[in-house]
């Protein structure tokens, strides 16, 4: 494992504590949301579907060394905005994440809140990511996908052609977990719940850390 990974899962042990308390006291359904994982990135760190920026304030200032965002269709007005409240600076690449033009090996740490689910190819999309990690490099990740129960399943899989037709592509039965440990990744650290206020068939809540081998 890489240090880089080691670091990451240090700070994600250190965290842990805190995390779990704020997750008790906010009532929330779950312990991993891009609150808790989006401030473990360090290093070289590129936000795939960065989108409007909302994930930046999470970002701890003084772990990143550099940070660009992708997205095929990004706010760039929004980001602009948020991007004025953090002490680092913030590029933007306008371009599919499933044609990367960033070289082989040149991040530390990928950030994916949302976006595999939304993505026409996720396979793709995570070669991709691999691709451009370095070696022990790290996927953090807060995605929506398949209920695990198979009755939710197969509603999901009759339901997602329509949800993606009025969601912009967002897909919800797509096994986050398979798709992520099927592309060169292991899994250290994951969990899964509802989404909060959501119906069971509308998504599934898929987090975690996956370390590049």
């Amino acid at each position: 494992m890489g240090s880089m990974s080691q670091q990451i899962l240090a700070m994600h042990k250190q965290q842990s504590h805190d995390s779990l308390i704020s997750w008790i006291s906010s009532g929330s359904d779950y312990l991993l949301d891009r609150r808790h994982i989006v401030p473990q990135a360090m290093g070289d760190v590129v936000e795939v579907g960065i989108c409007e920026g909302q994930n930046l304030p999470y970002y701890k200032a003084s772990e990143i060394k550099s940070f660009i965002g992708v997205d095929q269709n990004p706010k760039t007005d929004r980001i602009e905005l948020a991007a004025r409240d953090v002490p680092f600076a913030v590029e933007v690449l306008i371009e599919d994440v499933e044609a990367l033009s960033l070289a082989d090996e040149s991040a530390d740490c990928v950030v994916s809140t949302y976006t595999l689910c939304a993505v026409k190819n996720p396979t793709l999309a995570i070669s991709e990511i691999r691709r451009i990690l370095r070696p022990g490099g790290v996927l953090l990740f807060c995605e929506q996908g398949r209920h695990p129960r198979e009755h939710f399943g197969r509603l999901q899989d009759k339901f997602s052609p329509l949800w993606q037709r009025l969601n912009r592509g967002v897909s919800i039965n797509r096994n986050i977990f398979r798709l992520i440990a099927g592309s060169g990744f292991r899994l250290e650290f994951f969990e899964t719940d509802r989404l909060p206020l959501k119906p069971m068939i509308l998504g599934y809540h898929y987090a975690g850390i996956a370390i590049k081998y």
